[in-house]
């Protein structure tokens, strides 16, 4: 049940990202839309899911991450109901943003649930499933949401994906046990949550007018400083939202930084 309720989510999620951008011109024309408005209703759900999932992971642990999962895909589906239904442009856009939360809430705990409800040997295949699953989203998206758009219109866009929001959160509330939780007793980093989603706000959407010199480059370099100031407080933190000590761990370092596509292991790993 894990495992299916897994991999519905994570095929929703780039689903909704995919599938409205080839709504977007249908969606424009029906509410009056320019073009920024519309490519914020993209750029919005991307930078929510951006700017939460790190505190999300971190807050799962704490409280157990199916009811942080469970309480994401009523988030995620509500919000996915509600955009179906709006009917102005700046409704869309803040629904977007919350949704994206709710993408977040879901997709931060997802792969902590799949590893601890499958054996050390089952591991890699249940999450290789998982991951297929993402990227089904992804590519089906467009085709979906293109052909639900030309036939129904955009909003059903949304409207289908309810029904199966509908259904996971159904076999998450009856047949998924609550998880062990991993950081019992632990606080919630509140100040280095605050300080991480403000930084990555502002680098990226630096990094979307970054033709725009004077606005780009100085909200970058002040997101950059953001996180720095955040590797500053995590690194003093009783309970960081982040470990930065394990950046220190040879074993550790040359596989976050080693390219996914390299065909020998990092160093650290062929040489133990």
């Amino acid at each position: 049940m894990i495992l299916i309720t897994v991999c519905i989510a994570q095929f929703m999620a780039p689903f909704m990202l995919t599938s409205v951008g080839v709504a977007l011109p249908s969606l424009g024309r029906e509410l009056g839309a320019s073009a920024m408005q519309l490519g914020l209703v993209e750029q919005l759900y991307v930078l929510s899911l951006a700017m939460t999932m790190l505190t999300f992971g971190r807050f799962g642990d704490i409280i157990g991450q199916r009811k942080l999962f469970l309480a994401g895909l009523c988030v995620f589906t509500l919000l996915t109901s509600l955009l179906g239904y709006s009917n102005s442009i700046h409704t869309v856009m803040v629904f977007r943003f919350v949704q994206g939360i709710g993408g977040s809430m879901v997709l931060s705990g997802s792969m902590a649930l799949v590893a601890a409800a499958y054996p050390p040997e089952q591991r890699a295949r249940k999450i290789g499933l998982v991951s297929a699953c993402t990227y089904a989203g992804l590519s089906t998206g467009p085709v979906i949401g293109g052909y639900v758009t030309l036939h129904f219109g955009w909003r059903h866009v949304f409207l289908i994906t309810v029904p199966i929001g509908l259904a996971a959160i159904g076999v998450c509330l009856f047949g998924m046990k609550e998880m062990e939780k991993n950081a019992r007793g632990e606080h919630m980093d509140w100040k280095g949550s605050l300080a991480y989603a403000v930084s990555v706000g502002l680098v990226m959407t630096g990094a979307a007018h970054a033709k725009d010199v004077l606005l780009g480059i100085p909200l970058i370099v002040a997101g950059l400083a953001g996180l720095v100031l955040f590797i500053w407080m995590e690194a003093g933190s009783s309970s960081p939202l982040l470990d930065v000590r394990l950046f220190s761990k040879t074993a550790f370092s040359p596989s976050v930084a080693w390219p996914p596509w390299a065909t020998t292991p990092p160093p650290s790993a062929s040489s133990s």
